[in-house]
């Protein structure tokens, strides 16, 4: 079984977090703002339906949200009701750039699979081009002797 946290998940908890904790703070605006996006990209991002396109994006925005954690002294607080982890561990950097590795290795292998699926239809289609067709059988063809 699988146990690697996934990053869309992770981002809606923030985005959970955010809601509640931290009482919308700061707000989808404000990050859009210093990010260079707009809110509704922020909100995307926070429902765990997009990522951004860079590291550095995210990260901008996840220091703000931590920031604002650290400022209301949440960091130790745990993260969700009955969850082990804390709100400093959810918002740590390093989970962050761990976590956007192996997606964006995920999204690499399965492009290549891809890739490779289409070069391997492609080398079947020419060399079906290029083998010659099979002589039809005559109706009045015999059956070598012997055989039937």
């Amino acid at each position: 079984m699988d146990t690697t946290p996934d990053i869309h998940h992770d981002l809606a908890r923030v985005g959970v977090l955010k809601k509640g904790l931290l009482r919308g703070q700061p707000s989808n605006r404000s990050l859009a703002s210093t990010v260079g996006t707009s809110p509704t990209t922020i909100g995307e991002w926070l429902r765990g339906r997009a990522l951004p396109r860079e590291l550095g994006l995210l990260l901008e925005m996840l220091t703000l949200v931590r920031a604002e954690a650290t400022h209301r002294n949440l960091l130790d607080t745990p993260a969700e009701v009955g969850a082990g982890e804390t709100v400093g561990a959810l918002l740590d950097p390093d989970r962050w750039r761990a976590s956007w590795e192996t997606e964006h290795g995920e999204r690499v292998r399965v492009g290549q699979e891809a890739a490779d699926r289409e070069r391997s239809r492609r080398a079947l289609e020419n060399a079906a081009r290029s083998w010659p067709a099979a002589p039809k059988a005559s109706p009045c063809a015999r059956s070598p002797a012997g055989s039937g």
